[in-house]
């Protein structure tokens, strides 16, 4: 039975469905028929704002509602060129399949320059395919014991034990420095613990 991933397709027929919810909204477009993203132009500041915050998430309209095929969600990243102008994306904006009314895009402006002029390329989407997990909720117990079933590392001597949220664990490098000074020269010394077990809970 193969059990390799399953790679994604290059091209689905589906579609993203965009609605224009104002008269002034632009469709999104692409440069060019290869490019993997739709740019979509801002086209209103919100909240009545006649200027951007410097140092502030300012919020941008789009005048359209975006859905994405089933199976699929929408990413947002940042133009080419948009930190240029003194903006950047805060990142990642994801966009739901149950997305509902206006796309709204948060830029914020990390220095001091003229604002940017609408209508404005701002941002694109892109297409990514959903995987979707339950979540379960276990006691510290269980968790302990399930990372130690899925870890495939043995420790090498009896100094890697004890419970990680308590002094003296394996990753307590001074009390490993202290048990090898005792030990006589020829005699077999602890090994010091692999970075592997050396996670925190």
């Amino acid at each position: 039975m193969d059990s390799s991933p399953e790679v994604p397709p290059t091209h689905i027929e589906d579609k993203i469905l965009v609605q224009k919810v104002h008269p002034q909204a632009e469709f999104p477009t692409k440069e060019r028929p290869c490019h993997v993203g739709w740019e979509v132009t801002l086209i209103s500041r919100t909240e009545n704002r006649a200027e951007d915050e410097t140092g502030e998430i300012n919020d941008f309209g789009t005048g359209i509602h975006v859905t994405p095929p089933e199976g699929y969600f929408l990413e947002m990243i940042a133009s080419r060129s948009l930190h240029r102008h003194g903006y950047m994306l805060p990142g990642p904006v994801i966009i739901e399949p149950g997305a509902r009314g206006e796309l709204m895009v948060p830029l914020f402006k990390f220095r001091e320059s003229d604002d940017i002029s609408l209508p404005f390329g701002a941002v694109r989407l892109l297409t990514r395919p959903t995987v979707y997990a339950h979540i379960s909720n276990i006691k510290g117990s269980q968790r302990t014991q399930n990372y130690q079933m899925g870890n495939s590392y043995t420790p090498p001597g009896p100094y890697v034990q004890g419970n990680p949220t308590q002094a003296g664990y394996s990753g307590d490098m001074n009390g490993y420095k202290q048990q090898v000074e005792t030990y006589p020269p020829g005699t077999r010394r602890p090994q010091a613990a692999p970075q592997i077990g050396n996670h925190m809970f």
